[in-house]
């Protein structure tokens, strides 16, 4: 097995490491929706994270291109002060704190020169999955409407999203990517490595048809000790009114009734991307914590 590499040594995280990373990953609680093993690999090609471990917990190191700085996140047990300051060396802020963690050091925080602010942007959006599976009472008629048309209009089926059905959910990828400009950032290229990838991953989801035409998928994991269901994306064909609402409404339905929560993850500081968490009525956020170095 290929190990991954002891502090101060990094190297680039693959899905080679996946297994090593899961095996951290299983034990958090935090409900941030980046700790997951999944998650790291499917976002490393992007963000070009470099991974490192410190006793049994994991670093990662990347450059952000949202906020053009060298961050790093640690997942696992809480660091020790010359580690974080090691780290300080080489970058600008230490990202993805979880609130339980930043209540519980506070006062390391301080003590290490170390100033921390609430990092909106990469909330993480929390909804109840009764709710999104229902979508009952009056602050979800618009959203309930769509998916009564969209059933009105056609007679859906589901199939897993796997092996199989892969080559179907990329088909409705394409076809997505066409509808946005080339200037705007968007996950087509996480999304098309992900599926590409599917079968060295353990994720859940499904693809949904109509007269044997695909026309939307979902994929996500069950992680935070099984309280919690993480949606990675959802994708469809805007050609069918009411596709996306049934597609965020089956996901809720396809879960088991242990999982109470469904995590969206977060909006990036995008406004359109904001209001559309919104209009589903979160429950509440997983809220996440920067820490910075002053400069003396």
């Amino acid at each position: 097995m290929k190990l991954i590499p002891k502090f101060p040594d990094f190297q680039i995280l693959t899905l080679d490491f996946y297994r090593e990373i899961r095996e951290v990953c299983l034990a958090l609680d935090s409900g941030i929706s980046e700790f997951s093993a999944s998650c790291l690999c499917i976002h490393s090609p992007k963000y070009g994270y470099k991974i490192s471990r410190w006793e049994d917990s994991l670093i990662i190191s990347y450059f952000s291109p949202y906020k053009k700085r060298n961050e790093f996140i640690f997942l696992g047990k809480f660091p020790c002060g010359e580690v974080i300051s090691r780290l300080f060396e080489t970058h600008t802020c230490w990202t993805h704190i979880s609130e339980k963690d930043f209540l519980e050091n506070e006062g390391k925080f301080i003590s290490w020169g170390l100033r921390t602010e609430e990092d909106r942007d990469s909330f993480d959006y929390l909804y109840f999955r009764e709710d999104l599976a229902s979508l009952s009472g009056r602050k979800f008629h618009k959203k309930k409407n769509l998916v009564n048309a969209f059933l009105a209009a056609h007679s859906p089926y589901d199939r897993p999203l796997d092996e199989t059905t892969v080559p179907h959910a990329l088909e409705i990828l394409e076809k997505w990517n066409k509808t946005h400009h080339d200037n705007i950032p968007t996950d087509y290229e996480i999304c098309k490595f992900t599926l590409e990838n599917l079968s060295r991953l353990e994720l859940m989801g499904k693809v949904i048809y109509v007269d044997d035409v695909p026309v939307g998928w979902y994929l996500g994991e069950i992680f935070e000790q099984n309280k919690m269901f993480c949606c990675h994306f959802e994708k469809a064909d805007s050609d069918y009114k009411g596709a996306f609402q049934y597609v965020n409404r089956l996901a809720a339905e396809s879960l088991p009734d242990y999982v109470h929560l469904i995590n969206r993850e977060q909006d990036l500081g995008d406004e359109g991307l904001r209001q559309a968490k919104l209009t589903y009525r979160p429950c509440g956020f997983v809220k996440k914590i920067a820490a910075f170095k002053d400069s003396v």
